[in-house]
């Protein structure tokens, strides 16, 4: 396998310019039908799945759209009411409640039903006793309105999946994370954070006074979540060069990574409630999820850093602690990450013969085990784990046994 300076190229801002097919510099809506078009005549076309997203409102007064999008997506599902799907934390939407805001515009359209999911301290967790939960507060509905973050998004996705392509419109209420915009939910299953295709929200609604009204921290967080765009195509490129990624689309890389710069430089003016920043951040996290939607897989937008971060979480959550904000630790992951590939290229610019080894799953099954045994002394978790990892593309074909060589190699990734 050789990884060199020509492929790591490729991981560069400036030469993103022949894959970049969007502009953040316009803080207004999502043009859908334009960027399918890009996508249908991008180099590596016929890598990408379709985008199953309809709509995007993005930018000032976007929640004024709801209406529009709920009547133009309800139109051929019958009479039934419109489920709003939230939890109990408050959102605010400048001066007023945005539960209150929401179903204000719904007003008078179809019986509204409130789906409010509880949980301690007002947290709540996307594991199977509360998908169960919200998918039969919601049974009968003809329209899901999920209002809420990451997690509420997450659940509001698989139970939209759960009831056959239920219409399902997310009104985002932070730029905290990126799964905003994708096909796809990170589920609690037996104490193991995973990645699961669920289904695209039909519409989403980033609406600028509502996040401007989310907790700066929260915010923040989701700049730290964008970080990974530095280092996670270097995971992805290496694990489709050693056959453990089906393939590498530098397309769905390019969307958010040509755009790292505009990202760094609105980050901190978050703190102070920037309109324009809060916006441009919004734009790239929706772009970020669906890069991993046209790519079928996280890998464009998460790495090891997230891994680590979901590890932290499971920790956490099997000791009854709250973690911190998901995009926090992955931005802190990332840091680690861009170190441990540092010291990668290091090792390949200065070893004259180096060679990739690759443990056996005899051996990787024990170090999984061990690495779970003290929190989770049932096996569970570690068997979930093992379950999911040992299905990794390639391991059957005996790469558990061999040794390939390599040639030293330039950065792959630079920040």
């Amino acid at each position: 396998m050789a990884v060199g300076s020509d492929v790591a190229d490729e991981l560069t801002s400036a030469s993103f310019s022949g894959y970049s097919i969007c502009k953040l510099s316009d803080n207004s809506w999502l043009d859908l039908a334009e960027l399918k078009l890009r996508l249908r005549s991008a180099p590596d076309a016929a890598l990408l799945k379709p985008l199953g997203i309809e709509a995007v409102a993005l930018g000032s007064n976007a929640l004024d759209r709801l209406p529009e999008l709920a009547a133009r997506f309800a139109a051929s599902s019958g009479r039934g009411p419109v489920a709003v799907l939230t939890d109990s934390v408050p959102k605010r939407r400048g001066n007023t409640d945005l539960k209150s805001a929401v179903e204000q515009r719904l007003d008078g359209w179809r019986e509204i039903r409130h789906a409010v999911l509880e949980g301690e301290d007002h947290r709540v967790h996307a594991d199977r006793e509360t998908i169960g939960r919200a998918k039969d507060l919601v049974a009968g509905a003809s329209c899901l309105v999920t209002v809420g973050s990451g997690t509420v998004a997450d659940i509001g996705k698989a139970v939209s999946a759960a009831h056959g392509g239920m219409l399902h419109i997310v009104v985002q209420t932070a730029t905290s994370v990126n799964g905003f915009a994708d096909d796809q939910s990170v589920l609690l299953v037996d104490g193991v954070k995973r990645t699961t295709p669920t289904r695209y929200p039909d519409a989403l609604i980033a609406d600028t006074e509502t996040l401007v009204s989310a907790p700066p921290p929260l915010n923040l967080a989701g700049v730290g979540d964008l970080l990974a765009m530095f280092t996670a195509p270097a995971d992805w490129m290496l694990a489709a060069e050693l056959g453990m990624a089906d393939s590498y689309a530098p397309t769905a890389v390019a969307m958010v990574r040509a755009h790292g710069d505009a990202v760094l430089a609105a980050a901190p003016r978050l703190t102070a409630g920037d309109e324009a920043a809060v916006t441009l951040i919004a734009k790239a996290l929706t772009l970020s999820g669906i890069s991993m939607g046209i790519a079928g897989t996280t890998a464009p937008a998460s790495g090891m850093e997230h891994t680590a971060s979901h590890l932290i979480e499971m920790a956490m959550n099997k000791r009854g602690l709250d973690a911190a904000f998901h995009g926090a630790q992955v931005g802190v992951s990332t840091i680690v990450s861009a170190v441990l590939w540092d010291k990668v290229q290091s090792h390949l610019r200065t070893e004259r013969h180096p060679r990739f080894l690759y443990p056996s799953s005899e051996a990787m099954e024990q170090r999984v085990h061990a690495a779970f045994a003290e929190l989770d002394p049932s096996g569970t978790m570690a068997d979930e784990c093992w379950r999911l990892y040992s299905r990794k593309p390639g391991r059957e074909h005996g790469l558990g046994r061999s040794a390939n060589p390599i040639r030293p190699a330039g950065p792959a990734c630079r920040t």
